[in-house]
């Protein structure tokens, strides 16, 4: 639900710090400079009061991803404190602090080429209350991330300040028998600032929203959903889920879904303007508009969740989405002179594009071939018909094909072993050529189809009865060189590190 959940949402829900007590070490070493470090350390104050300190450093490189002179491509160092207080049986208060320095970070934007974001540091707290009677939680929120580098093949572009801040509340209860009702609503304030857009921009957007799951029978349910949301460009936005679950039988689980999602316009594509160099005194102008619609999606869906036997689960899901109003970067309007720059401008304005109709399926089976050995395979296949041109480039970026395999053993004696394949279609991405002074550079085009391997392999034990486990993994074990997004040379290589972690 809510601004920017087109095709659903990953709901990640950490431990509370009364969960996580003692000290753990962890120290990852290895290929194209590779160095993580983790140092937690959990314990309480009183009965009633727990809390979890994490420090870490992350570094990393990928060998020809993005040419920098500056490598690695990452590094960074975090710092997260998180406290829960028992307030008593039936109310909970906890608070969350984290900071990040990205002391090198290089990443791809395709309106800008790679950009290197380096001392973007980002500092967030999380403030929350829950009841269990009545069922209710409150959270404050603000997260600030502070000017990076900026630079583009040697030119300072999306240097940007950004942050945002809200508050919202959920309140659950069951109006009738078999009746659960979700009623909540937020407000949230985003921002902007830096010269590539213009100066400062703030958002500020309330959501309300309500979901009800009716049971009929015990195998018979209905789930209903609708939710109103406000932008100060867009203005306002509904949008619903409606679900009919069914399970005949134990340990089979049937859902057909109907539902709209949408996304606003972001900064860059409402306030973005920058003049590239393309050919002698001609200029491309990408620029962004405020009377952009939101992006939206309406999607029809089937289901199917269960147990074909007691080692054997299956998950499948076709699908079928209505796409309207695509917002991307194209040229539109005739060149003209400006006097301003000096030249000739063709202009490429953020813009709705045009719409396109999405299907596919998603299939998944799990299987315990023994006691110590699980199996995993999956596929997607995703399809797509466009109206024009513009649509269609933007949805060849993805592929059409995706599958991947696992195999995950675990013995008594405390090793471990998990063997992954991936394979992923080839795509087609937009080619540019982005000038600068360091030189022009080939950005897009095609990236063929690929498939790589990972293993990971593991011993668990004991040193004076604190457990511990040294591993080594391999990333892309083959080296197999593969493109994501072609940029000239950015193959991603085999990665092999070592580990070692140890808990108190």
């Amino acid at each position: 639900y809510g601004p920017n959940a087109m095709f659903g949402v990953i709901h990640v829900i950490t431990k509370n710090a009364r969960d996580t007590k003692g000290t753990l070490i962890s120290a990852t070493a290895g290929e194209q400079d590779t160095l993580v470090g983790t140092l937690m350390q959990g314990g309480s104050v009183s009965d009633n009061f727990f809390y979890r300190l994490t420090a870490g450093w992350d570094q990393t490189d990928n060998r020809d991803y993005i040419a920098w002179g500056n490598d690695p491509v990452q590094k960074y160092g975090r710092l997260n404190a998180t406290t829960d207080y028992h307030i008593d049986d039936n109310s909970n208060l906890s608070f969350f602090a984290g900071y990040l320095d990205p002391k090198q970070q290089d990443v791809i934007v395709e309106s800008a080429g790679p950009v290197d974001q380096s001392g973007s540091e980002t500092f967030q707290t999380v403030l929350a209350y829950t009841s269990n009677a009545p069922k209710i939680s409150f959270k404050t929120y603000l997260k600030d991330i502070d000017w990076g580098n900026g630079y583009s093949f040697g030119e300072k572009t999306l240097n940007l300040k950004m942050g945002s801040s809200g508050a919202e509340i959920q309140h659950e209860f069951n109006p009738v028998d078999q009746d659960t009702l979700v009623w909540g609503a937020n407000i949230n304030r985003e921002y902007a600032e830096g010269p590539s857009i213009g100066g400062k921009h703030t958002h500020d957007m309330p959501g309300l929203f309500l979901d009800n799951t009716y049971r009929l029978t015990e195998q018979v349910g209905f789930n209903t959903g609708l939710r109103y949301d406000h932008h100060p460009n867009t203005g306002s936005t509904y949008s619903h889920r409606m679900s009919l679950l069914y399970s005949p039988l134990n340990g089979h689980h049937f859902r057909a879904t109907w539902g709209s999602s949408f996304r606003n316009p972001d900064f860059v594509e409402s306030y973005y303007s920058r003049y590239t160099p393309y050919l002698g005194n001609t200029y491309v102008h990408i620029f962004g508009q405020r009377d952009n619609d939101p992006e939206k999606a309406t999607t029809y869906e089937l289901g199917y969740n269960g147990h074909l036997s007691e080692k054997c689960l299956v998950t499948a899901n076709v699908f079928y989405s209505e796409l309207k109003d695509f917002v991307y970067f194209i040229q539109s309007g005739a060149p003209y002179f400006d006097p301003d720059v000096g030249g000739i401008v063709i202009p490429f304005p953020f813009t709705n594009i045009g719409d396109a109709h999405q299907y596919g399926v998603e299939a998944e089976i799990q299987y315990q071939v023994t006691q110590w050995l699980n199996a995993l395979a999956n596929y997607t296949y995703i399809d797509q018909e466009e109206k024009d041109d513009s649509v269609r480039q933007l949805l060849e970026m993805t592929p059409q094909h995706m599958a991947s395999g696992q195999l995950r053993a675990k013995f008594t004696s405390g090793i471990s072993a998990n063997l992954a394949l991936h394979y992923k279609d080839s795509t087609d991405w937009r080619e540019f050529i982005w000038a600068s002074p360091e030189g022009n550079t080939i950005a897009g085009g095609h990236a063929g189809s690929y498939v790589y391997v990972n293993l990971r392999v593991g011993y668990a034990f004991k040193i004076e009865n604190n457990p511990s486990e040294v591993s080594v993994s391999a990333l892309n074990l083959f080296d197999r060189g593969f493109d994501d997004y072609p940029l000239d040379t950015s193959d991603v290589a085999r990665r092999v590190t070592g580990n070692f972690l140890i808990q108190f």
